[in-house]
C-alpha cells in the first residue's frame, strides 16, 4: 500500500505518539525526548510526502542542513537499534489507519452527498 499524507497529519501523530506538542517539535529545546521526536518526525515526512528538505525546515523550524542530518541519522539507527525500528513501525501503523479513516470519512462524505443530490433532484 502506498501511503500519503500531509505533513501536517504527520507531524500531528509524530507528536501523539512520542506525547509532545507541536510546538515542543518547532521550539529550540535540545532535550534527547524532543531532539529524537523532532529527527524521527523529519524522517517520516520525508518518507510520506513530496517535500524538499527546505520545506520540512520550515515546518519544525529548522534549517535544511538540520532536515538532511535528521533523516540519515534515522535511516541509519532504523538499521541499528530494535526501539527506532519499532517506533517507526507504530508511527507507520498510525499513518495507516489515519490514511483509512480519512478515506472512510472521504467515501462516506461522498456518498452522503450522493444521496443528497439525488433527493434534491427527485
Amino acid at each position: 500500500m502506498n501511503l500519503q499524507t500531509t505533513p501536517e497529519r504527520a507531524l500531528a501523530i509524530v507528536c501523539d505518539y512520542f506525547e509532545i506538542s507541536k510546538s515542543e517539535i518547532i521550539a529550540k529545546d535540545r532535550t534527547k525526548k524532543i531532539k529524537y521526536a523532532r529527527q524521527i518526525a523529519c524522517y517520516v515526512i520525508q518518507e510520506f510526502t513530496n517535500l524538499s528538505y527546505h520545506k520540512i525546515g520550515l515546518i519544525i523550524n529548522r534549517d535544511h542542513a538540520t532536515v538532511i542530518h535528521s533523516v540519515k541519522k534515522i535511516m541509519i539507527e532504523k538499521e541499528l537499534y530494535r526501539v527506532v525500528s519499532n517506533d517507526l513501525h507504530s508511527i507507520h501503523e498510525r499513518i495507516a489507519l489515519n490514511d483509512c479513516v480519512v478515506r472512510t470519512v472521504d467515501l462516506l462524505s461522498i456518498a452522503k452527498l450522493n444521496t443528497l443530490s439525488q433527493s434534491f433532484l427527485n
